[in-house]
């Protein structure tokens, strides 16, 4: 059995027992298992059945997620992001009788009833003007007390969101904080109407915490920055004559630029750029 967090350190299985009417083995693992971990068990082929008339032709995997005990805490991470810098804290009797938290970067589609199909949150992140989204992620909260998709509105636990995480294939990758303003960096909570933000959202350098109760779609998200100051065009001096290529540079996101000929005729017409814009001056 492989860990997902860390498959350079498998676990190995005993049997505890095997009924043969129903055909089925009891596996127990030799040394303990995570809280809220992601784990792969594979059933390898070869394996000869109970009257040693013939073998497994076929492996099995599955894989599946460790709950958390009720006076555990676990510091629940998605296997597939690139550094897992997302992360969810849950501290100890979070759980009072044992629970489930998930996070990752891939959505339910169709939804279910506590996750959203990733064209909703689309559509909320683009209502949002003048806001861009980072990173996002899924967090799943099972409370078995309750059977709901939160903690109870008792305790909470603690989302962290890195702007310098890459994220899985459905999150935003490294340079989508170009343009922004890094002190404007919040998590929102991701809804059918549009975002909220998290009240009590606190920026340390990118890296951005806040407390949730319930299961749902949150995003890191900061908004664009209109600073100009640092602002240049090279190459200087710029050399028609050598074919060169004027480029405008650390300029702020959704700038737009126009180029005046020295007869004051406006040449392109306005151009819409995320951080960079080149022309070749003729």
């Amino acid at each position: 059995m492989i860990p997902l967090q860390n498959p350079s350190s498998p676990i190995a299985l005993q049997l505890a027992s095997y009924d043969p009417d129903s055909q089925t083995a009891s596996l127990v693992p030799k040394s303990p298992l995570s809280p809220a971990a992601l784990y792969k068990l594979t059933v390898s082929s070869g394996i000869p059945d109970s009257l040693d008339l013939g073998v497994s032709t076929q492996s099995f995997s599955q894989i599946f997620v460790t709950g958390i005990g009720a006076n555990q805490g676990a510091t629940v991470t998605s296997p597939y992001d690139a550094i897992q810098a997302n992360q969810v804290l849950v501290g100890p009797g979070v759980f009072p009788s044992g629970g489930i938290a998930i996070l990752r970067t891939s959505f339910v589609n169709p939804a279910g009833s506590y996750s959203m199909a990733e064209s909703v949150v689309d559509n909320s992140i683009q209502s949002a003007l003048g806001l861009r989204s980072i990173s996002r992620v899924e967090v799943l909260f099972y409370n078995p007390v309750n059977g709901q998709p939160s903690l109870g509105g008792v305790t909470s636990a603690k989302l962290t969101l890195s702007a310098q995480d890459s994220g899985g294939a459905a999150a935003p990758g490294v340079g989508m904080t170009a343009g922004l303003d890094p002190t404007s960096f919040k998590i929102y909570s991701v809804q059918p109407q549009g975002l909220v933000a998290l009240q009590d959202s606190n920026n340390n350098n990118g890296v951005v915490t806040a407390t949730i109760q319930n299961s749902g779609v949150y995003i890191l998200a900061g908004t664009l920055t209109t600073d100009l100051s640092s602002a240049y065009a090279y190459p200087v001096p710029f050399k028609a004559s050598q074919n060169q290529t004027i480029k405008f540079a650390s300029l702020a996101a959704d700038s737009t630029i126009k180029v005046y000929t020295i007869m004051a005729s406006w040449w392109p017409s306005s151009t819409t750029i995320t951080t960079k814009f080149s022309c070749n001056g003729r």
